[in-house]
């Protein structure tokens, strides 16, 4: 039995395709800007976020994973929804943000 995943069912009922789901005005934002854009990006908002101590309801929300997993959690999704490699997905199944938060 093959387990049949969200993004391709979500594909042959809009008639969308997944390359295409990814894209951008037909521009491809992962091969534009480039895997480690995205890696700075995400690293950059985690250093603050943990280092910030003037908001602290914020903070709370990622008490629950270290650092460099939120980094790396944050990275993959934000590549794989930008038109690169489905890195997240791979290693943690759909990305069920709002049920993780």
């Amino acid at each position: 039995e093959s387990m049949v995943r969200l993004e391709h069912v979500a594909a042959m009922c809009s008639g969308v395709s997944l390359d295409r789901s990814v894209k951008l005005n037909d521009f491809n934002l992962y091969e534009g800007l480039g895997h480690d854009w995205f890696v700075s990006l995400s690293t950059n908002f985690y250093e603050r976020v943990y280092s910030d101590l003037s908001a602290p309801w914020f903070r709370q929300l990622f008490l629950g994973s270290a650092k460099e997993d939120a980094i790396r959690n944050q990275y993959e999704w934000l590549i794989q929804r930008c038109g690169g490699p489905s890195l997240y997905t791979e290693r943690k199944g759909h990305p069920g943000l709002l049920g993780n938060h």
